[in-house]
């Protein structure tokens, strides 16, 4: 990278934030000049883009279950887009309503240009049974809306209307009591050697 541009670069990057302080400093009565501000600012934008201050490329890490697919549509970006102009609150919202997604912190690092996405993805603590469907519920209570889940080793079932509600506590009472713990631990190895297909275990 030459020289010539970094520093342009820099002053486009100083010149922003000074101008982003103005902005925040004009009070809610002065709408005219908000919006004057506002144009400015999406022209200084769309110049710093073509200086070199677009994004280069996105990092994501954490994301076992969320896919490619989902994260491209998620954040939206076009080619080229400046990267300071994206709203980092509303990207980082828009992953999070994401199905797998539990929480996620979104940062921009400059030089290079990257967006970094940071995913803590809901882990799956038992199986609600209903209706005829399996749905995997999270250590939370939340269902997690997916068309297919197979669990990855023996889990919880729960049946019955609202039972994912409870799950938590159950937890908690699995945790401090030893001997429960191990009975379902014993159950699930018969219900392994009964059941083919998804393994289940059932309280």
């Amino acid at each position: 990278m030459k020289a010539k541009h970094i520093v342009i670069r820099v002053i486009l990057l100083v010149l922003i934030s000074l101008l982003s302080l103005a902005l925040t400093a004009v009070t809610v009565r002065d709408n005219v000049i908000a919006a004057q501000f506002d144009k400015l600012m999406q022209a200084i934008y769309r110049i710093s883009a073509d200086h070199g201050m677009y994004v280069e490329d996105v990092i994501v890490e954490g994301n076992r279950r969320t896919s490619y697919e989902d994260l491209v549509q998620a954040l939206n970006l076009s080619e080229n887009e400046s990267i300071l102009w994206i709203d980092i609150a509303k990207l980082q919202n828009r992953i999070e309503q994401l199905t797998w997604v539990r929480k996620c912190v979104v940062k921009r690092e400059f030089f290079p240009n990257n967006i970094l996405v940071n995913i803590e993805e809901r882990q799956v603590k038992a199986i609600w049974q209903y209706e005829g469907r399996y749905y995997p519920v999270d250590a939370e209570g939340n269902v997690i809306e997916v068309e297919e889940y197979e669990p990855d080793a023996p889990i919880l079932l729960l049946t019955g209307d609202g039972a994912p509600h409870h799950l938590a506590e159950l937890l908690k009472v699995l945790a401090t009591d030893e001997e429960l713990a191990n009975r379902v631990v014993r159950q699930t190895e018969i219900i392994q050697k009964r059941q083919a297909g998804i393994r289940l275990i059932q309280p």
